[in-house]
């Protein structure tokens, strides 16, 4: 049996850099015209949503949230070509104004109970840099802090707060 030559070892091929991609909106007044018209269109667009109250169902129709995903949506870009906007100088105004007008929509809407809280949290935390902190502290294991009689009293509490909230 005879052997082969051995071929000299293949270098890997060198990756290649995507290509860098122009910019949708080389136009600031462009950009501009097309997020408040994304505004203009959420506020027109209305969402109705089912509430039970005093054993009754009630309709509330609110104007569609305004949300970042929604704003790179309409633009018809990706989520995080509207958040790479921001670092042109030309464009950082629009984008923080929207996103600052996004985030106070939500925090209002989310305060007064027309969102689910979940999606509220979740929403904020992905798009605002919000997060649920909890500290604990544990002084002494042995001695309960509450009473079982104050603990059932907080959590039917608790339960009233959700309750008024949805």
């Amino acid at each position: 049996m005879t052997k082969k030559p051995t071929e000299p070892r293949k270098k890997p091929a060198p990756k290649n850099k995507p290509p860098i991609k122009k910019k949708k909106y080389t136009d600031v007044d462009l950009f501009q015209a097309k997020v408040d018209e994304y505004f203009i269109e959420c506020d027109n667009n209305v969402i109705k949503k089912q509430v039970v109250a005093g054993g009754k169902v009630i309709v509330i129709e609110t104007p569609e949230p305004y949300t970042m995903a929604g704003l790179a949506h309409h633009l018809n870009i990706h989520r995080d070509t509207l958040n790479n906007y921001s670092k042109d100088e030309a464009y950082v105004g629009i984008v923080t104004h929207a996103r600052k007008k996004i985030e106070r929509y939500n925090i209002n809407l989310a305060m007064v109970g027309c969102y689910d809280s979940k999606i509220a949290a979740l929403n904020l935390s992905s798009n605002f840099g919000y997060a649920v902190k909890k500290d604990v502290t544990v002084d002494d294991v042995s001695k309960p802090t509450r009473t079982p009689e104050e603990i059932e009293a907080m959590r039917l509490m608790s339960q009233e707060i959700v309750k008024r909230l949805k």
